[in-house]
């Protein structure tokens, strides 16, 4: 079984959360997401035969300005408080992903990777599901894998 969503309700998810939590607009693109971006945060979703990870990557820009709206300051530099902001979005997106997932599934502790040049490998986990999407005239990615 491939779990994932509907494309309008990861659409939906995501947009809501980030208008939300920093009113901010998300919108889908059919734009090719760049190979590599600096930010990613992942959540890992699992349940009795289920396991998955969520993982949303972006653009460091596009970190500091959603974190400088959510906290009410600029952010010119990664710094902690940029990290807790992105680490919450993901928990935040996973959270709301969850009930059109499946029942029973609990969600990890949110991890996030900064830096320029790093592949995020599970062997174990495919691809069900990636959406593009614009914020800020930058790019952020979503992606859904499971296990098997």
């Amino acid at each position: 079984m491939i779990l994932k969503v509907a494309s309008g309700t990861l659409y939906d998810v995501v947009s809501n959360v980030f208008k939300t939590m920093a009113n901010i607009d998300v919108l889908a693109t059919a734009e090719a997401a760049p190979v590599s971006l600096p930010v990613a945060a992942l959540v890992g979703i699992s349940g009795e035969d289920t396991r998955m990870v969520m993982i949303i990557r972006m653009d460091e820009g596009l970190a500091l300005k959603v974190a400088g709206a959510m906290l009410g300051e600029e952010f010119p530099a990664w710094c902690p408080s940029v990290e807790d902001v992105v680490a919450e979005l993901a928990n935040i997106v996973a959270g709301n992903l969850k009930p059109h997932l499946k029942q029973g599934l609990a969600l990890s502790l949110p991890t996030v990777v900064h830096g320029p040049n790093f592949e995020i490998r599970a062997p174990r986990l495919s691809v069900a599901q990636s959406e593009t999407f614009t914020s800020l005239g930058k790019i952020m990615v979503v992606v859904l894998a499971r296990e098997g």
